[in-house]
């Protein structure tokens, strides 16, 4: 096999890189689906995410558009999959085939739909932090876009946090 195992590489030599990888291993910060989920299937290469990742799959299925791997199966995974390509390629091609869904404006909607969704308890937490002194000005009566927006940063400017 032909492992490489980079760090530091960016632009130009970041994206070659990409484009002839076959199999991307990631591994987040936070559990969090970061650039490089959909950069790799982007690339057409079979990504590699560990188990227990939060977001992930909210944009991609386990075991049909990506693999799971955690620190005992890791080393095997990787080895099966170099030696079956097809089921590399059909996995890989599998989730390339969703990049189109990956748009700003799908990330922006569900995260709006988040704020839509805990709109309540963010006024609750709003009023106690007035109970508590701290300035934080009324919620829009309305679930207006821009407005709520407005509000919640007026909360982070008032308090440092929301």
């Amino acid at each position: 096999y032909h492992i490489s195992i980079q760090t530091g590489v960016f632009g130009d030599a970041y994206q070659k890189l990409m484009q002839r990888a076959r199999i991307v291993f990631n591994r987040s910060i936070r559990g969090e689906c970061n650039k490089r989920t959909f950069e790799s299937v982007a690339s057409g290469a079979l990504l590699f995410q560990e188990a227990g990742n939060r977001e992930v799959p909210d944009y991609l299925r386990p075991g049909k558009e990506y693999v799971e791997y955690n620190q005992d199966n890791l080393e095997s995974l990787l080895i099966y999959y170099l030696e079956h390509e097809t089921e590399r390629q059909s996995i890989a091609q599998a989730a390339k085939a969703r990049v189109h869904e990956f748009s700003f404006s799908r990330f922006l909607g569900d995260c709006l739909q988040k704020i839509d969704n805990r709109w309540s308890e963010l006024c609750e937490r709003a009023k106690q932090r007035q109970a508590r002194k701290l300035v934080a000005p009324n919620p829009p009566s309305t679930n207006v876009g821009p407005q709520r927006m407005e509000w919640l940063n007026q909360i982070e400017a008032s308090t440092g946090s929301i």
